[in-house]
């Protein structure tokens, strides 16, 4: 290993963690299920956990790790934050809401995610007659798939119908950044004054393991400000971080072999970087896992009530964990959005509540197809989504 890069520390065994259904592009704890929701069985996929030292690899054994959200959305996990450093913005309060501004169109709408902090939205609509049925409308299966015209994605920084995107991939846990794909670029944008990263400059890979219970791997965003990526260099692959504060880069890590994916963790001291090394089904190839299931595909996915897995494919990745060099930034309040589809009031149907108090409210249902959420949406800021689901009257099903 190159002596320049942060060390290979060691690879924890796995353990098992409950799956999660959602509409977001990914099973995220951005946005979780809400309690009423069905609990999803999930396959285990198994990984090599590899102990190293300064490249100086030992004993290898093996641990199971089920294929869930909680495995790779570890950047969540808890730090304690450093005493006296600036948060440079990161945690700024929510301020007033006017219920009243508008975020998209009168039509069919599903939330891929969004803050209630930063008040941005992304969101998947149907916004003309693709199937060409005279009507504009779109209905979902119990596994998040959908029918009827076509979805498309959009982010709406600002009241009113928002800007085309290719795809919605991951927000970081304060809301701030938004990870995504737009006219095939790779961005993160920040939504404290609209500037965008582009990570395609950097060289990021275009990459997508078709797994709908797992987070994008793409993007792996920290607490503290950061974002991961992956990228091709004459060396091999390589896990880079930019700091999304001051826009600085570094390679953490590169090998010949495949990476799957990587994800901060312990609070963004560490990186976990699964690596596919090793034939381990005997096919004389190496593939990434993909966990055979019947949820529907990332990306303008319904809210899904369940989902059955059936099985896996492809080798066991290796675990390494590496540890890289920290900002002292503390890391900053995180952000939840959790499905609210079971409140209404005045009418206007909840689509999701914030943690920080804020609730997405949407136009309505209409008459016939009461399970498809309508837009133009708003934020509500009146009461927290405890206290506002508690005093609504349940939502029409």
């Amino acid at each position: 290993m190159d002596p320049a890069l942060p060390r290979v520390l060691q690879t924890s065994g796995g353990s098992s963690h409950e799956g999660c259904a959602t509409a977001s592009q990914s099973c995220s704890p951005l946005i979780t299920r809400s309690p009423s929701t069905s609990r999803a069985r999930n396959e285990p996929i198994r990984t090599r956990a590899r102990v190293s030292v300064a490249g100086v690899s030992s004993i290898s054994s093996p641990s199971w790790l089920r294929v869930t959200s909680a495995l790779l959305c570890a950047s969540a996990c808890s730090a304690t934050p450093a005493a006296n450093q600036p948060d440079n913005g990161l945690s700024r309060p929510p301020t007033d809401v006017d219920s009243t501004v508008l975020f998209g169109t009168e039509h069919p709408f599903v939330i891929e995610g969004g803050s209630y902090r930063w008040r941005w939205i992304a969101a998947c609509q149907a916004r003309a007659d693709t199937n060409g049925d005279g009507l504009i409308n779109v209905t979902f299966g119990r596994h998040g798939d959908s029918s009827g015209d076509e979805l498309l994605p959009f982010l709406m920084r600002a009241p009113g119908p928002g800007e085309p995107i290719d795809e919605f991939i991951a927000q970081d846990p304060s809301g701030r950044y938004a990870g995504l794909r737009q006219a095939g670029r790779l961005l993160v944008v920040d939504m404290a004054d609209a500037t965008r990263v582009d990570l395609t400059a950097l060289g990021a890979e275009a990459l997508d393991d078709n797994n709908p219970t797992l987070p994008h791997p793409e993007l792996s965003f920290s607490r503290d400000g950061r974002v991961a990526f992956q990228r091709k260099s004459a060396d091999g692959n390589e896990v880079v971080v930019v700091d999304l504060i001051t826009r600085g880069t570094q390679v953490v890590y590169r090998t010949k072999s495949t990476i799957w994916r990587s994800v901060f963790w312990a609070g963004g001291a560490a990186l976990k970087v699964y690596e596919m090394d090793a034939d381990t089904d005997g096919n004389h190839s190496i593939g990434v896992p993909r966990l055979q299931t019947s949820l529907a595909r990332r990306g303008c996915r319904g809210a899904p009530t369940s989902f059955s897995s059936f099985g896996r494919q492809g080798d066991i990745p290796t675990e390494r964990i590496i540890v890289i060099d920290r900002s002292t930034r503390s890391a900053q309040p995180e952000e939840r959005l959790t499905y609210a589809t079971g409140c209404a009031v005045d009418g206007r149907r909840a689509l999701a509540a914030s943690n920080l108090g804020g609730v997405l409210l949407a136009a309505g249902s209409r008459p016939g197809i009461a399970k498809t959420m309508f837009g133009p949406v708003a934020w509500s800021g009146e009461r927290t989504a405890r206290e506002y689901c508690k005093q609504a009257r349940p939502a029409a099903r």
